[in-house]
Protein backbone atom coordinates (compact mmCIF):
# COMPACT_ATOMS: atom_id res chain seq x y z
CA UNK A 1 0.00 0.00 0.00
CA UNK A 2 2.73 2.60 0.76
CA UNK A 3 4.25 1.88 -2.65
CA UNK A 4 0.94 2.58 -4.38
CA UNK A 5 0.50 5.86 -2.48
CA UNK A 6 3.99 6.97 -3.42
CA UNK A 7 3.38 6.03 -7.07
CA UNK A 8 0.14 8.04 -7.21
CA UNK A 9 1.86 11.14 -5.81
CA UNK A 10 4.80 11.25 -8.20
CA UNK A 11 6.08 14.68 -9.16
CA UNK A 12 6.51 15.76 -12.77
CA UNK A 13 10.23 14.97 -12.74
CA UNK A 14 9.67 11.59 -11.08
CA UNK A 15 7.06 10.77 -13.70
CA UNK A 16 9.45 11.64 -16.53
CA UNK A 17 12.18 9.49 -14.97
CA UNK A 18 9.68 6.67 -14.51
CA UNK A 19 8.64 6.79 -18.16
CA UNK A 20 12.28 6.30 -19.16
CA UNK A 21 13.32 3.64 -16.63
CA UNK A 22 10.12 1.90 -15.45
CA UNK A 23 7.62 2.65 -18.22
CA UNK A 24 4.96 -0.01 -17.59
CA UNK A 25 3.98 0.91 -13.99
CA UNK A 26 4.51 4.59 -14.71
CA UNK A 27 2.12 4.48 -17.66
CA UNK A 28 -0.48 2.83 -15.45
CA UNK A 29 -0.17 5.73 -13.02
CA UNK A 30 -0.34 8.29 -15.83
CA UNK A 31 -3.51 6.95 -17.45
CA UNK A 32 -5.14 6.70 -14.03
CA UNK A 33 -4.22 10.23 -12.90
CA UNK A 34 -4.58 11.85 -16.36
CA UNK A 35 -1.98 14.63 -15.87
CA UNK A 36 -2.91 16.41 -19.10
CA UNK A 37 -1.09 19.58 -18.12
CA UNK A 38 2.16 17.70 -17.57
CA UNK A 39 1.75 15.92 -20.89
CA UNK A 40 1.31 19.28 -22.61
CA UNK A 41 4.52 20.53 -20.96
CA UNK A 42 6.40 17.53 -22.38
CA UNK A 43 4.95 18.01 -25.87
CA UNK A 44 5.52 21.78 -26.00
CA UNK A 45 9.03 21.71 -24.51
CA UNK A 46 10.22 19.05 -26.95
CA UNK A 47 8.59 20.76 -29.93
CA UNK A 48 10.31 24.07 -29.09
CA UNK A 49 13.69 22.39 -28.57
CA UNK A 50 13.41 20.48 -31.84
CA UNK A 51 12.23 23.54 -33.72
CA UNK A 52 15.09 25.72 -32.50
CA UNK A 53 17.64 22.97 -33.20
CA UNK A 54 16.22 22.42 -36.66
CA UNK A 55 16.31 26.12 -37.49
CA UNK A 56 19.89 26.38 -36.21
CA UNK A 57 20.90 23.59 -38.57
CA UNK A 58 19.97 25.65 -41.63
CA UNK A 59 22.87 26.77 -43.78
CA UNK A 60 22.70 30.48 -44.68
CA UNK A 61 24.28 29.52 -48.02
CA UNK A 62 20.99 27.86 -48.93
CA UNK A 63 19.34 31.29 -48.68
CA UNK A 64 21.93 33.35 -50.57
CA UNK A 65 23.88 33.77 -47.31
CA UNK A 66 20.91 35.47 -45.67
CA UNK A 67 21.80 34.77 -42.04
CA UNK A 68 18.82 36.77 -40.84
CA UNK A 69 16.56 33.90 -41.94
CA UNK A 70 17.52 31.77 -38.94
CA UNK A 71 16.04 34.14 -36.37
CA UNK A 72 12.54 34.36 -37.89
CA UNK A 73 12.51 30.61 -38.51
CA UNK A 74 13.35 29.93 -34.89
CA UNK A 75 10.58 32.27 -33.81
CA UNK A 76 8.20 30.57 -36.21
CA UNK A 77 9.17 27.18 -34.78
CA UNK A 78 8.51 28.36 -31.24
CA UNK A 79 4.96 29.37 -32.17
CA UNK A 80 3.91 26.80 -34.77
CA UNK A 81 5.93 23.78 -33.59
CA UNK A 82 4.13 23.29 -30.25
CA UNK A 83 0.69 23.86 -31.80
CA UNK A 84 1.29 21.30 -34.53
CA UNK A 85 2.80 18.85 -32.02
CA UNK A 86 -0.23 19.12 -29.72
CA UNK A 87 -2.57 18.69 -32.69
CA UNK A 88 -0.60 15.63 -33.83
CA UNK A 89 -0.72 13.98 -30.40
CA UNK A 90 -4.44 14.77 -30.10
CA UNK A 91 -5.11 13.29 -33.55
CA UNK A 92 -3.20 10.06 -32.99
CA UNK A 93 -4.68 9.72 -29.52
CA UNK A 94 -8.14 9.91 -31.09
CA UNK A 95 -7.23 7.25 -33.65
CA UNK A 96 -5.82 4.93 -30.98
CA UNK A 97 -8.79 5.59 -28.67
CA UNK A 98 -11.34 4.81 -31.40
CA UNK A 99 -9.47 1.64 -32.39
CA UNK A 100 -9.23 0.64 -28.73
CA UNK A 101 -12.99 1.02 -28.42
CA UNK A 102 -13.50 -1.16 -31.48
CA UNK A 103 -11.31 -3.79 -29.84
CA UNK A 104 -13.35 -3.66 -26.64
CA UNK A 105 -11.39 -1.11 -24.61
CA UNK A 106 -13.09 1.10 -22.03
CA UNK A 107 -10.31 3.59 -21.26
CA UNK A 108 -10.77 7.35 -21.35
CA UNK A 109 -9.51 9.71 -24.02
CA UNK A 110 -7.95 11.96 -21.37
CA UNK A 111 -5.94 9.16 -19.84
CA UNK A 112 -4.71 8.02 -23.24
CA UNK A 113 -3.80 11.56 -24.28
CA UNK A 114 -1.66 11.93 -21.16
CA UNK A 115 -0.03 8.57 -21.83
CA UNK A 116 0.71 9.31 -25.49
CA UNK A 117 2.00 12.75 -24.52
CA UNK A 118 4.53 11.20 -22.13
CA UNK A 119 5.36 8.52 -24.72
CA UNK A 120 6.73 11.42 -26.76
CA UNK A 121 9.34 12.02 -24.03
CA UNK A 122 12.25 10.09 -25.66
CA UNK A 123 12.09 12.55 -28.56
CA UNK A 124 13.99 14.96 -26.32
CA UNK A 125 17.11 12.91 -27.03
CA UNK A 126 16.86 13.81 -30.72
CA UNK A 127 17.90 17.36 -29.81
CA UNK A 128 21.50 16.60 -28.70
CA UNK A 129 21.75 13.95 -31.43
CA UNK A 130 20.81 16.51 -34.08
CA UNK A 131 23.19 19.08 -32.61
CA UNK A 132 26.11 16.62 -32.57
CA UNK A 133 25.33 15.50 -36.11
CA UNK A 134 25.82 19.10 -37.28
CA UNK A 135 29.38 19.04 -35.98
CA UNK A 136 30.38 15.65 -37.41
CA UNK A 137 31.09 14.07 -40.78
CA UNK A 138 28.61 12.31 -43.05
CA UNK A 139 29.26 8.87 -41.53
CA UNK A 140 28.50 10.15 -38.04
CA UNK A 141 25.40 11.89 -39.39
CA UNK A 142 24.20 8.57 -40.79
CA UNK A 143 24.81 6.96 -37.41
CA UNK A 144 22.78 9.70 -35.76
CA UNK A 145 19.97 8.80 -38.15
CA UNK A 146 20.02 5.26 -36.77
CA UNK A 147 19.83 6.67 -33.26
CA UNK A 148 16.84 8.75 -34.34
CA UNK A 149 15.15 5.61 -35.70
CA UNK A 150 15.77 3.86 -32.39
CA UNK A 151 14.18 6.76 -30.52
CA UNK A 152 11.14 6.56 -32.82
CA UNK A 153 10.78 2.85 -32.05
CA UNK A 154 11.12 3.65 -28.33
CA UNK A 155 8.26 6.15 -28.64
CA UNK A 156 6.06 3.55 -30.36
CA UNK A 157 6.78 1.00 -27.62
CA UNK A 158 5.80 3.55 -24.95
CA UNK A 159 2.62 4.28 -26.92
CA UNK A 160 1.80 0.56 -26.83
CA UNK A 161 2.27 0.62 -23.04
CA UNK A 162 -0.04 3.65 -22.81
CA UNK A 163 -2.80 1.97 -24.84
CA UNK A 164 -2.34 -1.24 -22.85
CA UNK A 165 -2.57 0.52 -19.49
CA UNK A 166 -5.47 2.76 -20.48
CA UNK A 167 -7.64 -0.15 -21.63
CA UNK A 168 -6.28 -3.01 -19.52
CA UNK A 169 -5.36 -4.69 -22.80
CA UNK A 170 -3.01 -7.55 -23.53
CA UNK A 171 0.18 -6.54 -25.32
CA UNK A 172 -1.10 -8.04 -28.57
CA UNK A 173 -4.36 -6.11 -28.48
CA UNK A 174 -2.53 -2.87 -27.67
CA UNK A 175 -0.21 -3.42 -30.63
CA UNK A 176 -3.24 -4.05 -32.84
CA UNK A 177 -4.86 -0.81 -31.66
CA UNK A 178 -1.82 1.13 -32.83
CA UNK A 179 -0.77 -0.71 -35.97
CA UNK A 180 -4.18 -1.51 -37.48
CA UNK A 181 -4.89 2.17 -38.31
CA UNK A 182 -1.36 2.44 -39.72
CA UNK A 183 -1.95 -0.61 -41.92
CA UNK A 184 -5.26 0.82 -43.14
CA UNK A 185 -3.57 4.13 -43.93
CA UNK A 186 -0.82 2.40 -45.90
CA UNK A 187 -3.36 0.35 -47.86
CA UNK A 188 -5.33 3.48 -48.72
CA UNK A 189 -2.12 5.25 -49.70
CA UNK A 190 -1.10 2.38 -51.97
CA UNK A 191 -4.59 2.31 -53.46
CA UNK A 192 -4.40 6.03 -54.17
CA UNK A 193 -0.95 5.63 -55.73
CA UNK A 194 -2.20 2.75 -57.91
CA UNK A 195 -5.20 4.83 -58.98
CA UNK A 196 -2.97 7.75 -59.97
CA UNK A 197 -0.66 5.44 -61.95
CA UNK A 198 -3.61 3.85 -63.74
CA UNK A 199 -5.07 7.25 -64.62
CA UNK A 200 -1.70 8.40 -65.98
CA UNK A 201 -1.37 5.24 -68.10
CA UNK A 202 -4.90 5.68 -69.45
CA UNK A 203 -4.17 9.31 -70.30
CA UNK A 204 -0.94 8.32 -72.08
CA UNK A 205 -2.71 5.61 -74.07
CA UNK A 206 -5.42 8.01 -75.13
CA UNK A 207 -2.75 10.47 -76.19
CA UNK A 208 -1.33 7.89 -78.59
Amino acid sequence: MPTQRQSSNQSFLETCIGVIFVPVPTMRTIVRRRPTGWALIVIVAIAIAQGVTGAASLDPADFDNAEWVQGPLQGFSIVVGPASAIAGVAFFTAIYWIMSRILGGKGSYGGLFAGIGFAYLPAIFTVPVTFMALQLDSFAQGFSGLIGFGIAVWTIVLSVFAVQANNNFSTGRAIAAIFTPLAVFLILLLALFAFIVIMILIALNEGF
